[in-house]
């Protein structure tokens, strides 16, 4: 879903996903440093930057930080793309179900990302914003 790129693309295609995938690797490697009331100040910031650049040009969306890079595509689209579905299980204590959200995806990617290639994973932000079921998810699934 995430990694595959074929490299003998037409070269427009190829520089528009290579923006694309530069926007995301800024975004998240300055702004993941930052809290959330921070996120649409730079937000702004990043696409203003990039607003002049017809490789960089975007879709309507909420927020950079509501996309990733579907390589398949050749484009950012919405994390809600990739949510799994929830599904009840009877047995399961309810304080054991976890449901699938946009941020537990995000999260989990971005962590998978950094172990993979033996990086420390460091998650802060305010409660219930999915940064514990990536780790519950690699533990328990």
């Amino acid at each position: 879903m995430f990694l595959c790129v074929c490299w003998c693309q037409e070269s427009k295609q190829l520089n528009s996903l290579l923006c694309h995938t530069f926007i995301f690797c800024y975004l998240w490697a300055i702004g993941g440093n930052l809290t959330i009331c921070h996120w649409d100040a730079f937000d702004t910031f990043i696409q203003k930057q990039f607003e002049a650049n017809d490789n960089a040009k975007l879709q309507q969306h909420e927020t950079l930080w509501s996309l990733y890079v579907n390589f398949s595509n050749k484009r950012l689209e919405p994390w809600d793309n990739v949510v799994p579905p929830f599904r009840y299980n009877r047995e399961q204590p309810f304080f054991e179900m976890l449901v699938p959200t946009a941020d537990t995806v995000r999260y989990g990617y971005l962590m998978e990302k950094l172990l993979s290639v033996r990086r420390s994973v460091l998650f802060t932000g305010s409660t219930g914003v999915g940064k514990v079921r990536p780790l519950w998810r690699r533990e328990y699934d």
